[in-house]
């Protein structure tokens, strides 16, 4: 759908807000250029009634009785504006509805957009939602920096005190820097934004490539670990860790669809479980050291026979990388800033601050219960050193103690991914309204979260998972790269940035940033030297390769949105000329066909394609009679021209660049007789010869494919489209650009009345046209509006657009406005409940659905934009009450 430009959102924003009404999503604005009220015997499309001037008992009294349909699942807003309900989103049969039912069940009832703020965490529930990757690294991070330490022989573990301080020194470094950014911006994006506000698009798309890829790896990581931990505790389940792991992170995936509200509420309870016995376990371990109940001195570890390596500057330093390790997951906070509740930017940099505190108690903690009782790491890596110093501590009596730290470790390290769940799609939607990935990734799901972004994480972290085969010593390799080199993306960027704008502690600002910003990319380059040889060097060819995706989407969206900027100037008007029918052989869909294309009023061109003298014959019956009941169309005139049948879509082509010459902006209909189907487009899959034809067209400029399907059994009414004195085009628009400017001008040369549906979801729309002026673009700090807002806007500039682009011609009727706010933001099944509710409410109407359509010159770039007419045309075909009409707009033409 086109995105409303921000030249509507800024002349148009206040007048808005001014009559917003909390109590009713469908209020407008009193002065709202909705459709003009006059009495006739169809009222406005806005709330399907119909005005039927009524004689009064005395003589020359007259009144009007206003005659409101039953609206089914829509309710009426204030101002004539429609409101789809809940039911309105539901598919009526076949499939669709089965799946809406499966996903029901998994996932539960949609969320309007209002509840977004009920959606919103407090930072008791932020806190671990956000913070289980950073806080769970505690489990493993210490224990990473010793077992490189134990390489050079226990003398070596004199370093660890050192290095622990050094690490947690580092942490308040990044958690200050963190808190300075999501106080500076308010808003998501964290690295990503930071960088491409203050370093440039290239520095942010490498951090956004090497934070995408960390959030992967720590998934696969997490899930795997968790596979491995089940294990450990129940050996027979050891030969199916794989299957295992993948079911933990479908179980994450399904938790995380369910909204960021229960997902925070299901895996709070782990995480501080976790922490409070991280706390008992360093209280009780310190006042146990204390007291005596240790028998050795501190720092004596047990010896470690024939260490491999010396003890060097650059092992130290390996050590240090390391043990850093326990700093991955504190940028998730700022990529989520606004899942928190209001102050949001405050909030963020609470959770930051608690989870830094929390962060270096726990991880100082257990460096010096590890220097107290002397655990060194395993070559198995089993038991751990977590493992080994609870088993002190907790020794005797307070057994149980062990278990139950051992329990919660389990139980963190698989809920560490969750942070990746809430931090990639979330920078995935920044990016999409970046336009550097395909915006659907911007669309808020069903419980109001980035679902599309959400199952990919999930695909691509089961596919980590079966390509490693769930070995977390192989994915670890992996591990640590893409979130230092993010923070040291950040880092500099606010470096840069407190030199630009010198504000209050300006210069303290720009020492913390930038002694991180250099302690990060120390440490990276380490890990990437040290991890090269292990499987690093995946990273390093992944990272150049997203960074290539974002810039060829972003080029995309740039060439699409300079091809639209045509709509800033007045283009000429699309008017049917003529319509051409195909024939193959005589059956009902033919003459509907046949009959529909008269209705339409232009001279009909009928191309026999059957070699039976019959057929020709049953042609000429039925166009005597379309002009003997049809008449009174001035214009309407019948040709039949024979091809052989061999010729098939090659003559029709002939035909049309016959027809056409020169005059590419002089439309031609070719109607394409079809059967009702309930497999909708899947059912060309059956019927290869329309198929062709329809892929021939696609792109043909000038020429507008329509179809008006018959019924497979029994015999279809004809009388429907012959005693129709009224056509009505529908079409369905989601803006104020050239698509739409082609379909109502189309649609005006073919009926008496052409209504304009509208569906307002208030999302960041997915159409990179009209987004500033007319044709630029918002930022990825736009992630929308309330539906009724975006409605207001857009009717707001309707009358002033038509005027301009459609200009005032009596001969043609003037499209009015039908608006439907969508609050559950879907936009295909509202449509065609209204399409369903007018036709109900207009039986002797002649409808038709006439649908604008953006065609790419190649078929990948189709991923780019959503399908909705696709959709709709799907769904009507299944239907015999509606004629559709495709009006494409190619971008590869000049």
């Amino acid at each position: 759908m086109v995105r409303l430009s921000r030249h509507l959102r800024s002349s148009h924003l206040r007048e808005a807000t001014d009559h917003l009404s909390s109590n009713d999503l469908g209020e407008q604005p009193p002065t709202s250029p909705a459709v003009p009220r006059n009495p006739s015997e169809s009222g406005g499309p806005q709330d399907l009634e119909r005005r039927l001037p009524q004689a009064g008992s005395l003589p020359g009294n007259r009144y009007v009785v206003i005659k409101r349909e039953d609206l089914g699942s829509f309710r009426r807003g204030a101002h004539g504006v429609l409101v789809a309900t809940e039911r309105a989103d539901e598919p009526t049969e076949g499939l669709s509805r089965l799946s809406f039912l499966v996903k029901r069940a998994f996932v539960g009832r949609r969320l309007p957009t209002a509840a977004m703020d009920s959606e919103r965490l407090p930072v008791w529930k932020a806190l671990p939602t956000l913070a289980s990757d950073a806080l769970s690294s505690v489990a493993y991070g210490p224990e990473a920096g010793l077992s490189v330490l134990a390489l050079a022989g226990v003398g070596a573990f004199a370093f660890e005190l050192p290095i622990a301080i050094a690490i947690a020194v580092l942490m308040v470094l990044v958690v200050l820097s963190y808190r300075q950014l999501v106080l500076t911006r308010q808003a998501d994006g964290g690295s990503y934004a930071v960088a491409r506000d203050h370093l440039g698009r290239w520095p942010a798309m490498v951090a956004a490539a090497a934070l995408l890829i960390d959030y992967v790896l720590t998934v696969s990581v997490s899930v795997s670990s968790g596979a491995d931990a089940l294990a450990s505790a129940f050996p027979i389940i050891t030969d199916v860790r794989l299957p295992l792991a993948i079911a933990l992170a479908l179980l994450l995936c399904a938790g995380n669809l369910r909204g960021i509200r229960e997902a925070g509420a299901l895996f709070s309870a782990p995480t501080y479980l976790f922490v409070f016995a991280m706390v008992a376990l360093i209280g009780v371990g310190l006042v146990r050291g204390l007291t005596g109940a240790v028998h050795h001195a501190y720092g004596v570890y047990p010896p470690i026979p024939h260490p491999a390596e010396a003890l060097t500057p650059f092992l130290v330093l390996t050590a240090f990388a390391s043990g850093c390790s326990s700093m991955t997951g504190i940028e998730a906070v700022s990529n989520s800033v606004r899942s928190f509740r209001a102050p949001q930017g405050r909030n963020a940099a609470r959770t930051l601050a608690l989870l830094g505190a929390t962060l270096v108690i726990l991880f100082l903690g257990v460096t010096i219960l590890d220097i107290m009782y002397g655990a060194a790491p395993h070559p198995s890596g089993s038991p751990t050193v977590l493992a080994q110093i609870a088993a002190d501590v907790f020794s005797g009596p307070g057994r149980v103690f062990f278990y139950l730290i051992q329990f919660a470790t389990m139980l963190v390290l698989i809920l560490a991914a969750n942070a990746s769940f809430n931090g990639f799609p979330r920078l995935c939607a920044f990016l999409a309204r970046d336009d550097r990935l395909p915006h659907r990734f911007g669309a808020f799901g069903d419980r109001l979260v980035y679902s599309a972004a959400i199952f990919v994480l999930t695909a691509v972290s089961v596919a980590v998972l079966v390509l490693f085969g769930a070995n977390t010593d192989r994915l670890i390799n992996l591990y640590a790269i893409g979130v230092f080199t993010a923070f040291t993306l950040a880092q500099s960027a606010l470096v840069r940035y407190g030199f630009k704008t010198k504000g209050p502690h300006w210069r303290r600002n720009v020492f913390i940033n930038g002694l991180g910003a250099a302690a990060t990319l120390l440490v990276d380059l380490i890990v990437l030297v040290v991890k090269f040889p292990l499987g690093a060097w995946v990273v390093l060819i992944i990272v150049p390769l997203l960074v290539a995706y974002f810039w060829s989407v972003s080029r995309h969206y740039q060439k699409v949105r300079g091809k639209l900027q045509k709509e800033t100037t007045p283009q000429p008007l699309l008017r049917a000329r003529s319509t051409v029918v195909p024939v193959r052989r005589m059956d009902s869909p033919t003459e509907r066909a046949l009959l529909y294309a008269a209705t339409l009023g232009h001279p009909v061109v009928v191309l026999n394609l059957s070699s039976d003298s019959e057929i020709e014959e049953q042609i000429r019956a039925v166009a005597a009679r379309a002009q003997r009941e049809m008449g009174d169309r001035p214009n309407l005139r019948i040709e039949i021209k024979t091809k052989p049948a061999s010729r098939g879509v090659g003559a029709l082509l002939e035909l049309l660049d016959e027809l056409q010459g020169d005059r590419r902006d002089e439309v031609i209909t070719v109607m394409v007789p079809e059967y009702v189907t309930s497999a909708g487009n899947l059912d060309l899959l059956r019927r290869p010869g329309s198929l062709r034809l329809k892929f021939s067209l696609l792109r043909r400029r000038g020429v507008v494919v329509a179809s008006f399907p018959a019924e497979s059994k029994g015999h279809t009414r004809t009388d429907e489209i012959t005693g129709s004195r009224r056509r009505v085009a529908l079409v369905p628009v989601s803006g104020l650009d050239i698509l739409t400017m082609r379909a109502l001008s189309y649609a005006q040369s073919i009926a008496d009345e052409v209504i304009a549906i509208h569906v307002a979801t208030g999302q960041p729309q997915d159409h990179p046209s009209g987004m500033e002026g007319e044709t630029g673009k918002v930022g990825g700090d736009d992630i929308g509006l309330e539906p009724n807002i975006e409605a207001r806007m857009l009717a707001a500039s309707w009358a002033s657009w038509i005027d301009i682009h459609l200009g005032h011609d009596a001969q043609n009727p003037r499209p009015e406005l039908a608006t439907v706010l969508s609050p559950y933001r879907t936009v295909v099944q509202p449509v065609l409940r209204y399409l369903h509710v007018y036709r109900e409410s207009h039986r002797q109407a002649l409808c038709t659905v006439v649908l604008p359509e953006l065609v790419t010159r190649h078929w990948w770039n189709q991923l780019l934009h959503n399908h909705r007419a696709f959709h709709i045309k799907s769904a009507l075909l299944g239907q015999s009450d509606f004629a559709v009409a495709d009006v494409t707009y190619d971008l590869g033409q000049p």
